[in-house]
């Protein structure tokens, strides 16, 4: 069988054309044209690179870019050659689309089919632990791990938990990362695809996790976990996991703060008055000081606002932290919340973000002793009957 070469040369009007066989490439005519016009080594050298690299991104662990600067690194161009040759952010642009073509489109909506070759690992095992489409979820569900990453999950007694919202695909709110502390680095284990971020979602992801071990009998060991400050998170956590600590992530802590020093106008302050910086940056190290003396730390910033600034005042009134220790204060002696549940929430509010298990159980027991007031909280009072 016949494979034909055809010159690219369009700007030569060059026709000619050559044969050869498509099993030894071996040659075998061609079209009475002749090629006479002067090859392009700058030309031959571009589509020799974009060749190698297209073979070489087949591979998806290959990084693009990386790939990129390390070939034309290697051609070895003069000065001259490099400002005639294409940038390499356009050569990057070329191969990220020949990596495209690899695979079926991106689908614009849920109601799609998951390929063969993105439901497997390169050992044949299933990567989908859940595939749901339910009302209760707001559309589908999908759940991601292997036995071998779930079997990590119930051995580490630390589980760290982060939603994205960035990287979630077309028709996802967002995706779900649960990673277990494995070595003292959080190793991503589960990802899931929400359709929303209710706690019936949450739900389903933990009974789906836990269901696994109970069949696997392989025992949930976790004693404690990090998460961001969201409440239908923390409440399914609560509920699956009865006793395990839950702490919020000293990051999104920190993130949480800074968006109110924007929204107060206090950016330029923050970055141009040493003496600003230093006091609302000490909200943010808050989460870092021992429990025995935390209500000492917050009424020294009380007492040492910055002079000559309303706005670090209004940032005082808004804090989250007083304003939230107030609250559970004012539920607690209303009878709202329990015992259990106030120190839960305190613990989750102003826990130490060290991961140490002996750290945290101190933390318990300080808590209590400095934030929670000595007097049982009374009765909420029953309504009168109607008569």
């Amino acid at each position: 069988m016949k494979k034909l070469w055809r010159c690219q040369r369009r700007d030569k009007k060059c026709r000619a054309v050559v044969y050869t066989d498509s099993t030894s490439a071996s040659y075998l005519g061609n079209n009475g044209i002749d090629h006479n016009h002067p090859t392009d080594l700058l030309l031959l050298k571009k589509h020799h690179l974009i060749n190698d690299l297209k073979r070489k991104v087949e591979d998806l662990t290959v990084n693009v870019p990386a790939a990129v600067d390390q070939g034309i690194a290697n051609l070895g161009l003069d000065n001259e050659a490099m400002v005639n040759f294409p940038l390499p952010k356009a050569v990057v642009r070329t191969i990220y689309r020949h990596r495209a073509n690899m695979f079926p489109p991106l689908p614009n909506d849920q109601t799609f089919e998951i390929p063969k070759q993105f439901s497997q690992t390169k050992r044949r095992e299933s990567i989908i632990i859940y595939d749901g489409y339910k009302k209760k979820y707001d559309g589908r569900l999908l759940l991601f791990s292997t036995n071998e990453l779930l079997q990590q999950l119930c051995e580490t007694e630390l589980i760290l938990v982060d939603g994205t919202f960035a990287s979630a695909p077309i028709g996802f709110e967002q995706l779900v990362i649960i990673m277990g502390n494995i070595n003292g680095e959080g190793v991503p284990l589960v990802w899931a695809l929400t359709s929303n971020r209710k706690q019936q979602t949450y739900d389903k992801i933990w009974s789906e996790i836990i269901n696994w071990s109970l069949k696997k009998e392989s025992r949930m060991k976790v004693k404690r976990f990090i998460l961001d400050f969201e409440a239908a998170q923390r409440n399914s956590i609560e509920r699956h996991f009865v006793g395990a600590e839950i702490t919020g992530c000293w990051f999104h802590f920190c993130q949480c703060l800074y968006r109110n020093i924007g929204q107060l106008g206090l950016i330029p302050s923050y970055k141009d008055d040493a003496a600003i910086r230093t006091w609302l940056r000490s909200f943010m190290a808050l989460p870092l000081v021992d429990n025995d003396i935390l209500p000492y730390a917050i009424e020294y910033l009380q007492r040492h606002i910055p002079t000559g600034s309303d706005q670090c005042c209004e940032f005082l009134q808004n804090d989250t932290i007083s304003r939230s220790i107030s609250n559970l204060n004012k539920k607690y002696i209303d009878g709202d919340l329990d015992i259990e549940k106030y120190l839960k929430a305190c613990t989750f509010l102003i826990g130490n973000a060290d991961v140490g298990s002996a750290n945290a159980n101190k933390m318990v027991s300080s808590t209590a002793a400095t934030v929670c007031p000595t007097t049982t909280p009374p009765k909420k009072k029953k309504p009168a009957a109607k008569t």
